[in-house]
């Protein structure tokens, strides 16, 4: 090495043109020669810096087009590559807007609309006491008599999604005497619902990465009752869970029974506020 050490080389080697042996053989002198490893690292700012600067003065060329380029070529017409990119784009805009209003006036209920009375907030796990006229039951020996009028759930608000309900668990005995109403979202708070029910089956399998649980109890009721929930829509704000419990007398031999009905719904996972409304069923 001269007296200079690699300074003499710095340029070219930054520059990419020294063969591989000689880019090693000045690394290893730059690593261990405090002065040409300064020298080296001024050269790399400064390079890095005319490259952002000759980035910000350039242009940008359009894209081409192929296919639009490609047409033009085949028809004997000439075209500029740089119009095809916004007739593209323009395409799809007016596709995108058509299905925005078909999927728009294709979601709803065409029923009467509903009476607010409970929410749930969307924090990790809600179990609250909040009264309930009546609860979901899926059990064989809970039998609805002939005269329960049927109802129709509520229409859903314009701009919203439809969320589907993929799995279900009810019964006629939740074990959970206090009407209330839940929104489950890890399986910590879910495992902790499932013992409060005294369940004897085991905790079903749930992936809340994915998934999340609503649930109605109805409380301890002389006689049964049944739970069922209206099209649950997702809007900007919040997704709505309409529900909808109805009353009916059941007797064991000479006594009224007790039921405490209930319904845990499976639904798509959602960060937003989950709002549980019931709409009144006719006396």
């Amino acid at each position: 090495m001269s007296d200079d050490h690699i300074k003499s080389e710095i340029s070219v080697f930054l520059a990419g043109g020294l063969t591989e042996v000689r880019n090693r053989q000045i690394e290893a002198h730059a690593a261990a020669c405090e002065k040409c490893r300064q020298a080296l690292n001024k050269a790399r700012v400064k390079q890095a810096r005319q490259k952002r600067e000759a980035l910000k003065k350039a242009s940008p060329d359009p894209l081409p087009n192929l296919f639009l380029a490609r047409q033009g070529k085949e028809t004997g017409i000439d075209r500029p590559a740089s119009k095809g990119p916004w007739l593209v784009a323009g395409i799809l805009l007016l596709v995108g807007g058509g299905y925005s209003i078909l999927r728009r006036y294709s979601t709803g209920w065409h029923a009467e609309s509903a009476s607010p009375q409970e929410s749930v907030s969307p924090s990790v796990a809600v179990s609250s006491s909040i009264p309930v006229n009546a609860a979901p039951e899926s059990a064989a020996s809970l039998q609805p008599s002939a005269s329960t009028a049927a109802v129709s759930a509520p229409e859903s608000p314009k701009n919203s999604n439809v969320l589907q309900v993929q799995q279900e668990w009810s019964g006629a005995d939740g074990g959970i005497t206090k009407a209330s109403l839940v929104v489950v979202r890890n399986q910590e708070a879910w495992q902790k619902l499932w013992t409060e029910m005294a369940e004897k089956e085991p905790l079903p399998k749930v992936n809340f990465n994915r998934h999340v649980i609503v649930g109605v109890f109805a409380g301890e009721r002389t006689g049964g009752a049944t739970i069922s929930l209206g099209k649950i829509s997702e809007t900007e704000d919040e997704v709505l869970v309409p529900y909808q419990v109805k009353s009916f007398d059941m007797q064991v031999s000479t006594a009224p029974a007790i039921s405490h009905a209930y319904l845990l719904s499976l639904l798509p996972r959602v960060e937003k506020k989950i709002r549980l409304t019931q709409w009144e069923v006719p006396q």
